[in-house]
């Protein structure tokens, strides 16, 4: 049997849930560095613990929304940071709403504080996904900011996607030496579409 829930992060049933979620986020709202790192000893630790799979593919969010909260070349608005700083600081505390060492589903209310940061900030976490994904793959661009993405990140893509396909021999049967564009219509090519 599967059981789905469908939340929407600013359903008024989930106001305790959002009150304690942030309640937690303002006792690390300045030492995110030491928030991260327990958040990350936390999420490895759960390996050996008996969690229902669709919990632990939840839970997976942790070390990501770590690196996002601390990544110094991405600046999240207030809010934004507000949300992740404290959806990571619930899953750190062991006595919230449902405690954690609570059998099988101690960590379903950490699942959904996270799924719900993540979706009430959805763009913002698609975006720094597609940049961390680019940065990662063009190390040589070290100090590309959040700021450089906003406003170069399209027009550098398709310039390093221009020039890996300038001498790529074309599927029509063109010589090697014309030169081929990649079809940027379809950006799931460019990146994962999460």
């Amino acid at each position: 049997m599967r059981v789905e829930l469908h939340l929407a992060p600013n359903d008024p049933s989930l106001q305790t849930l959002r009150h304690a979620w942030l309640a937690a986020g303002t006792r690390f709202a300045g030492n995110t560095a030491t928030l991260a790192r327990e958040a990350r000893t936390m999420h490895a630790a759960l390996s050996g613990r008996d969690i229902p799979p669709t919990l632990l593919d939840a839970l997976s969010l942790v070390p990501r929304v770590a690196d996002l909260i601390n990544d110094p070349d991405w600046a999240l608005a207030p809010e934004q940071r507000r949300d992740f700083v404290g959806a990571l600081a619930y899953f750190v505390d062991n006595d919230d709403l449902i405690p954690d060492d609570i059998g099988r589903y101690g960590y379903l209310d950490d699942a959904m504080v996270l799924r719900l940061a993540v979706q009430s900030s959805a763009q913002e976490w698609n975006e720094w996904n597609d940049y961390r994904e680019f940065r990662g793959t063009h190390p040589e661009l070290l100090g590309f900011d959040r700021d450089d993405w906003t406003r170069d990140g399209q027009a550098l893509i398709n310039a390093m996607v221009k020039n890996k396909n300038a001498h790529r021999p074309r599927a029509d049967g063109d010589t090697p030496f014309e030169r081929g564009y990649a079809d940027l219509s379809h950006p799931a090519a460019l990146f994962n579409v999460r």
